[in-house]
């Protein structure tokens, strides 16, 4: 779609709003870097849409949850920053 478009305008706001809640979601968590952590999620949500849609994957939301919980258990072992 052209840049400007009605279909690229909402698909950035739908780019800003997964990527905002992820990183929420992450922040809630404590992890150290909530924004690096959301941008892995949003990609793997991303690609699984596009897996199930393109390659017919039944098991695409399965797949991306796994690699999900592999990245927040990662996440979630850092350890904390504390700010002085």
């Amino acid at each position: 779609s052209p840049r400007g478009s009605a279909v690229a305008e909402a698909a950035r706001e739908s780019l800003v709003w997964s990527r905002a809640l992820f990183t929420d979601l992450a922040r809630d968590l404590g992890v150290t870097d909530p924004e690096a952590l959301a941008r892995q999620l949003v990609m793997l949500y991303d690609g699984a849409l596009i897996s199930s849609r393109m390659d017919q994957d039944l098991d695409a939301a399965t797949t991306a949850r796994t690699a999900v919980g592999a990245l927040m258990d990662a996440a979630k072992r850092r350890p904390r920053r504390t700010s002085r």
